[in-house]
């Protein structure tokens, strides 16, 4: 299993979307990554988002270019339940995972005029 299991979803606007998610134990991303504390990674974090606002906002993955103010503040273990708020506006894919507390959040950059609606 790669991804975790959709709980919900909230469309708030054609741009933005909260996702209700859980993170099941069996996410192939917990093996060997630590041995003794399964942590799910950033980077699978950022796939998650990407893959998603792919499939609900209806982007085409097209020149990435960068990850602005990547922020980690909280873990994400085996089981948790967290929401994923995706936010769309022009070239910027803003995201923040978030339980009772923030998790993770970022922007993703596209290079200017290149992301387009699928």
């Amino acid at each position: 299993m790669k991804y975790p299991i959709m709980l919900s979803q909230a469309e708030i606007s054609g741009s933005s979307v909260t996702l209700r998610l859980k993170v099941p134990k069996e996410i192939i991303y917990f093996d060997g990554h630590f041995e003794n504390m399964p942590v799910l990674a950033g980077v699978v974090q950022v796939d998650w988002v990407i893959q998603y606002a792919c499939e609900l906002l209806k982007i085409e993955k097209r020149d990435f270019k960068k990850i602005d103010q990547m922020k980690f503040t909280k873990v994400m273990l085996p089981e948790m339940e967290v929401n994923l708020f995706l936010q769309l506006k022009g070239d910027v894919l803003s995201f923040k995972y978030f339980s009772d507390e923030a998790v993770s959040s970022a922007r993703i950059v596209f290079a200017s005029g290149k992301l387009r609606r699928a």
